[in-house]
């Protein structure tokens, strides 16, 4: 079952503010992004699909601001916009 978007939200307020010790704790990418898909799976799989771009593009913009793009975005043209 879905879960509203204030708790999706909650929960994505609390990866982003984990991210700082993640890039500490994980500092390679071979580390990282296995351990953040891990955490944002769980949210986008908790999103119903009238969320499911809200959360998306929550994702895209905390990866932004510290300057990562998830791997399978790389190949895209443009990817993290928008």
């Amino acid at each position: 079952m879905p879960l509203p978007r204030a708790k999706l939200d909650e929960m994505l307020d609390g990866l982003e503010a984990a991210l700082p010790k993640m890039l500490i704790d994980y500092p390679d990418d071979d580390l990282f992004w296995p351990y953040f898909s891990g955490h944002a799976g769980v949210i986008e799989g908790s999103a119903s699909a009238e969320d499911d771009a809200h959360v998306r593009a929550r994702l895209a913009g905390m990866l932004q601001r510290i300057g990562k793009v998830r791997p399978e975005d790389s190949g895209r043209r443009g990817a993290g916009h928008g």
